[in-house]
Protein backbone atom coordinates (compact mmCIF):
# COMPACT_ATOMS: atom_id res chain seq x y z
CA UNK A 1 0.00 0.00 0.00
CA UNK A 2 1.39 3.44 -1.09
CA UNK A 3 1.36 6.37 1.59
CA UNK A 4 -1.68 8.04 -0.29
CA UNK A 5 -3.71 5.18 0.17
CA UNK A 6 -2.64 4.96 3.70
CA UNK A 7 -3.42 8.79 3.93
CA UNK A 8 -7.45 7.68 2.81
CA UNK A 9 -7.68 4.92 5.09
CA UNK A 10 -7.06 7.09 7.54
CA UNK A 11 -9.21 9.91 6.93
CA UNK A 12 -11.96 7.12 6.03
CA UNK A 13 -11.42 5.62 9.34
CA UNK A 14 -11.60 8.98 10.97
CA UNK A 15 -15.11 9.95 8.89
CA UNK A 16 -16.19 6.37 10.41
CA UNK A 17 -15.37 7.45 13.99
CA UNK A 18 -17.08 10.68 13.62
CA UNK A 19 -20.03 8.98 12.35
CA UNK A 20 -20.22 6.49 14.99
CA UNK A 21 -19.73 9.14 17.88
CA UNK A 22 -22.32 11.43 16.15
CA UNK A 23 -24.68 8.16 15.67
CA UNK A 24 -24.71 7.22 19.68
CA UNK A 25 -24.72 10.89 20.46
CA UNK A 26 -27.74 11.85 18.38
CA UNK A 27 -29.72 8.36 19.75
CA UNK A 28 -29.27 9.64 23.16
CA UNK A 29 -30.32 12.63 22.61
CA UNK A 30 -33.49 11.69 20.88
CA UNK A 31 -34.24 9.32 23.04
CA UNK A 32 -34.04 12.02 26.08
CA UNK A 33 -35.72 14.74 23.91
CA UNK A 34 -38.48 11.96 23.47
CA UNK A 35 -38.96 11.34 27.13
CA UNK A 36 -38.94 15.27 27.65
CA UNK A 37 -41.62 16.23 24.93
CA UNK A 38 -44.45 13.02 25.60
CA UNK A 39 -44.32 10.51 28.88
CA UNK A 40 -43.01 13.27 31.54
CA UNK A 41 -43.93 16.14 29.79
CA UNK A 42 -45.77 17.61 32.73
CA UNK A 43 -42.41 17.61 34.61
CA UNK A 44 -41.25 20.31 31.98
CA UNK A 45 -42.21 23.64 31.52
CA UNK A 46 -44.03 24.75 28.37
CA UNK A 47 -40.24 26.88 27.28
CA UNK A 48 -38.04 23.29 28.00
CA UNK A 49 -40.79 21.32 26.20
CA UNK A 50 -40.32 23.67 23.20
CA UNK A 51 -36.25 23.59 23.38
CA UNK A 52 -36.61 19.63 23.67
CA UNK A 53 -38.87 19.20 20.23
CA UNK A 54 -36.54 21.64 18.41
CA UNK A 55 -33.77 19.60 19.69
CA UNK A 56 -34.85 16.76 18.52
CA UNK A 57 -35.72 17.82 15.06
CA UNK A 58 -31.77 19.07 14.86
CA UNK A 59 -30.68 15.84 16.61
CA UNK A 60 -32.67 13.64 13.82
CA UNK A 61 -30.55 15.73 11.42
CA UNK A 62 -27.15 15.04 13.06
CA UNK A 63 -28.56 11.40 13.35
CA UNK A 64 -28.82 11.07 9.35
CA UNK A 65 -25.63 13.40 8.81
CA UNK A 66 -23.84 10.62 11.29
CA UNK A 67 -25.01 8.16 9.11
CA UNK A 68 -23.88 9.62 5.45
CA UNK A 69 -20.25 10.29 7.47
CA UNK A 70 -20.61 6.37 8.15
CA UNK A 71 -21.06 5.12 4.34
CA UNK A 72 -18.47 7.82 2.72
CA UNK A 73 -16.09 6.23 5.33
CA UNK A 74 -16.64 2.86 4.76
CA UNK A 75 -17.09 3.68 0.58
CA UNK A 76 -13.33 4.79 0.68
CA UNK A 77 -12.23 2.04 2.71
CA UNK A 78 -14.00 -0.08 0.37
CA UNK A 79 -12.02 1.69 -2.90
CA UNK A 80 -8.51 1.56 -1.50
CA UNK A 81 -8.87 -2.23 -0.70
CA UNK A 82 -9.90 -2.96 -4.29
Amino acid sequence: MNQANATLDGFAARLMKIGDRTLVTSIFVIVATALICYPYADNFSIGQQVAAHITMVVSAGALKLGYVLRLIGNRRIALNRG
